[in-house]
């Protein structure tokens, strides 16, 4: 496997992370992107993996949703 896949993997599967606290903790990917101050596009992009975003809106994912440093790590 290339190495660009395994970081896209890495994407996706920290996506789907984000999405299934931020379903578990029953918010909308609307309320999670006014908790951490980006839109709701950028929520539902990295949820999917199609948008690279910064540590720092995982660490701001990890505040709202309380998961420790789960995203961020």
């Amino acid at each position: 496997m290339a190495r660009v896949e395994r970081v896209d993997e890495v994407w996706v599967t920290l996506g789907q992370q984000v999405a299934a606290s931020r379903r578990a903790a029953g918010i909308s990917q609307q309320r999670l992107a006014s908790l951490v101050e980006y839109s709701r596009s950028t929520i539902a992009n990295a949820e999917t993996g199609r948008q690279h975003v910064p540590r720092g809106f995982w660490v701001r994912c990890d505040e709202a949703l309380g998961t420790g440093t789960a995203l961020a790590r």
